[in-house]
């Protein structure tokens, strides 16, 4: 069984809400919770991938779409950071900057779940 450790703060460089972790895995359960966590870390580099083949294939709809799931997918574990950069995405999916900014954040918020997860199990 998954210990609970402590939870990263609102504001952490990572972008993850400790709140809306322990919450979500209050709701859920501790072993649901990991599951779709899991799931989430493993659909987010598919996502990423969906949304630079929409970029590169000229279809603003699909970057939209694309960084929409994105923010859905981490947004759900407090990935509040990629939230930001993906509201911006969906307004401006010609901006390579923003693309490449919500990139970065999806990155480093799959980082510190995985971090945390893997701290969890260990305790």
């Amino acid at each position: 069984m998954v210990q609970p450790r402590p939870f990263p703060e609102p504001d952490a460089p990572d972008g993850l809400d400790g709140t809306v972790l322990a919450g979500l895995r209050a709701d859920l359960g501790a072993e649901l919770f990991l599951r779709l966590a899991r799931q989430a870390l493993a659909a987010a580099p598919e996502e990423l991938q969906q949304l630079h083949k929409a970029a590169t294939d000229a279809r603003p709809a699909g970057v939209a779409s694309a960084a929409h799931r994105l923010s859905g997918l981490l947004g759900q574990f407090g990935a509040i950071a990629v939230q930001d950069v993906a509201a911006t995405v969906e307004t401006r999916p010609d901006d390579a900057a923003a693309r490449a900014a919500l990139a970065a954040a999806v990155a480093r918020a799959c980082e510190a779940l995985s971090a945390w997860l893997e701290a969890g199990e260990e305790g």
